[in-house]
């Protein structure tokens, strides 16, 4: 019988490459049952609308996507019964018209982690805890130093780094990476790819706000 990695590297030499994958950034999964070969698709975010101010919302979700990647338990139904969740509980607290129309706080942000937690463990046997590093201005690090920490949170297995970005973005947005000459990759609702970030709100480039800046991390109930 041929080796796993005999096999895939035949298809990977005979199979053409699928739709939907650049070729940087092709991922190759192979689950063998008999003659069955399935690709897997890069994980995406999930978009918010043109004209809304969804981004705090579509972030907390995104979050979660990005922290459960490795796990597959939530399909494309599950989103949607959570982003319900979200939004019913937005209405029953008479929030919901202003957080469309101006976005959320971090206050809401965190009310909705937890409600996100809430309904995970009761759906799926999962739980998230969060943790803001620098909720005082007091202890606020120098910019290298925030990546360096957003860094080792975001490459934890089941993690992901939440962000609120000050003007003229005015965003809340989820880290993938941070890359070369510290730059972020972004996991986000608005179709944003990278960002490049400073500390202070007068500077032209988008200011990360670093008590808006929230690690989440899932496990198991």
């Amino acid at each position: 019988m041929p080796k796993i990695s005999d096999m895939a590297l035949l298809i990977h030499q005979t199979k053409p490459k699928p739709s939907g994958f650049s070729q940087s950034s092709w991922l190759l999964s192979i689950e063998i049952t008999g003659e069955f070969i399935m690709y897997r698709k890069p994980l995406t975010p999930f978009r918010q609308g043109c004209l809304d101010s969804l981004c705090g919302v579509m972030s907390c979700i995104n979050a979660i996507s990005l922290a459960l990647e490795q796990e597959h338990c939530l399909k494309k139904a599950d989103y949607q019964s959570l982003f319900n969740t979200i939004i019913d509980d937005l209405g029953e607290r008479e929030l919901l018209t202003w957080i469309v129309q101006n976005g959320l706080g971090i206050h809401v942000m965190l009310s909705l982690i937890r409600l996100a937690d809430s309904w995970l463990k009761e759906t799926k046997g999962w739980r998230l805890k969060y943790h803001r590093p620098w909720v005082r201005h007091a202890n606020t690090p120098a910019l290298p130093i925030m990546y360096d920490e957003i860094k080792a949170h975001a490459t934890k297995p089941s993690s992901a780094v939440i962000l609120c970005i000050s003007q003229p973005m005015d965003h809340w947005s989820v880290i993938r990476s941070i890359g070369e000459n510290n730059k972020a990759a972004l996991f986000d609702s608005a179709g944003y790819r990278t960002l490049s970030l400073s500390l202070d709100p007068n500077n032209t480039s988008n200011a990360l706000i670093p008590f808006g800046t929230i690690f989440i991390t899932a496990y198991r109930a």
